[in-house]
């Protein structure tokens, strides 16, 4: 059998600190562009993520995928 685990993170507002602990479990959320912020990627790129992730969420990505 396989078993999912990830990272322990606490959210401290859009900041998230790793807790160096494994769980078991899949992550409850993405923390790519949280994990990018603290790799220093430039904040133009991070603006420029956080409109796409909205525009994503903002639309019905499966209904469209049907369509295709």
């Amino acid at each position: 059998s396989v078993d999912n685990y990830c990272i322990a993170v606490k959210e401290q507002g859009e900041d998230i600190v790793f807790s160096r602990k494994i769980v078991k479990g899949g992550a409850d959320r993405s923390y790519g562009i949280q994990v990018a912020k603290l790799a220093g990627v430039p904040e133009t790129v991070l603006r420029r993520a956080r409109e796409l992730v909205k525009q994503l969420s903002d639309n019905d990505i499966t209904a469209k995928a049907k369509e295709i």
